[in-house]
C-alpha cells in the first residue's frame, strides 16, 4: 500500500494543488484513520479476542477494494519511459543524503514499535500501556502532518531531516534513563512527529530533485527501500532481548548513525555538484 500510494500520488494530484499538499493531506487521513483503526481493534481484542478485530480487518479491506478499483491504470501523457540519462539526477546528494536519513527513521520506526511491545509485556501493561502508545504516535504523527508545510517555509528539507533525527535521539536518550509508560508514550510521540515531518520533507525533496518522467518509479523505488529497512529495524528488536535501558540506547544509535551517514554523504559528493556547476559543457 505505501509503494503503490507514493508512485501514484504524483499522477492523481490536483493540478492546482502543490506536492507539499498532497502529502500533507496523505499523511494527515493515514494518522487518524491509523489511529482510530488502531484504537477499535484494541477495544475489540480487549473486550472479545482478536477474532472480532480480525474480522473488522476483513471488512474494512473488503470495503477498501471499491475506491482501490478506481485508481487510474494508465499514466498521463508525458511520463513515458525516460532516456537512461535521466537517473543520473537521481544520484544528487541532496536526494541520497535524504534517502538515507528517511532510511534510518524508518529502520527507528520499525525498531522502536517492536521494542516497546516487547518492554511493556515484559511490565505487565501489555493492553493499555500499547494502547497509550499508540495513541501518542498517532497524536505525534498528525502534529508532524501539520507542522511540516510550515517548517518547511523556514526550513530546508536536508535540514528538516536532520533535526528529525537529532529528536529521535534526545527523545530516546532523555528515556534511557528510567523506563516506564509515560516516556515511552512521550519517545512514541516524538518518533511519530519526526517520522511525519521527515517524511514530507523528502517527498518533498524528491519531487523537486528527481525528474518527472521517473517520478513515479523513484517513489516507488525509494519506498521499498524504506519499507525493508522498517523491516530490519523491527527484526532487530525482535531477534536482540533488548532491555529498556540499551534498547533505548540502540534507538539513539540507529538515528544518530542515520544522521552522521546523510551528512557525510553531502560532504563527499558535494564538490562533485560544484564542478558540474562551473563547467556545465564539459559536464554535458
Amino acid at each position: 500500500h505505501g509503494i503503490s500510494r507514493r508512485a501514484l500520488m504524483p499522477d492523481v494530484l490536483p493540478p492546482d494543488r502543490s506536492p507539499m499538499w498532497g502529502n500533507a493531506r496523505l499523511a494527515v487521513l493515514s494518522v487518524v484513520g491509523g489511529t482510530l483503526g488502531a484504537g477499535l481493534a484494541a477495544g475489540a481484542n480487549v473486550l472479545s479476542g482478536p477474532g472480532l478485530a480480525l474480522g473488522g480487518a476483513v471488512a474494512v479491506f473488503s470495503a477498501a477494494v471499491v475506491p482501490g478499483a478506481r485508481l487510474p491504470r494508465r499514466r498521463p501523457k508525458g511520463t513515458e519511459p525516460a532516456a537512461a540519462g535521466d537517473y543520473r539526477a537521481l544520484l544528487s546528494s541532496r536526494l541520497l543524503a535524504g534517502g538515507v536519513a528517511m532510511g534510518a527513521s524508518r529502520a527507528a520506526v520499525g525498531f522502536l514499535t517492536f521494542l516497546l511491545a516487547f518492554l511493556l509485556r515484559a511490565e505487565g501493561e501489555q493492553g493499555r500501556g500499547f494502547a497509550v502508545v499508540i495513541a501518542a504516535a498517532g497524536i505525534g504523527g498528525f502534529a508532524g502532518a501539520v507542522l511540516a508545510p510550515a517548517l518547511r517555509a523556514v526550513v530546508r528539507e536536508t535540514l528538516l531531516l536532520q533535526l528529525s533525527l537529532g529528536a529521535m535521539v534526545v527523545a530516546a536518550l532523555w528515556a534511557a534513563g528510567s523506563f516506564d509508560v509515560p516516556r515511552a508514550a512521550v519517545v512514541a510521540g516524538v518518533v511519530g512527529l519526526a517520522t511525519a515531518s521527515g517524511r514530507l520533507a523528502f517527498d518533498s525533496l524528491l519531487q523537486g530533485d528527481a525528474p518527472s518522467t521517473v517520478r513515479g518509479r523513484t517513489f516507488a523505488r525509494y519506498e521499498t527501500i524504506f519499507q525493508l529497512c522498517w523491516v530490519g529495524g523491527a527484526g532487530f528488536a525482535t531477534a536482540v532481548p533488548f532491555r529498556a535501558a540499551a534498547g533505548m540506547r540502540s534507538l539513539a544509535l540507529i538515528a544518530a548513525g542515520g544522521m552522521a551517514f546523510s551528512v557525510l554523504g553531502l560532504i563527499r559528493r558535494r564538490p562533485t555538484g560544484r564542478r558540474t556547476t562551473r563547467a556545465p559543457g564539459r559536464a554535458g
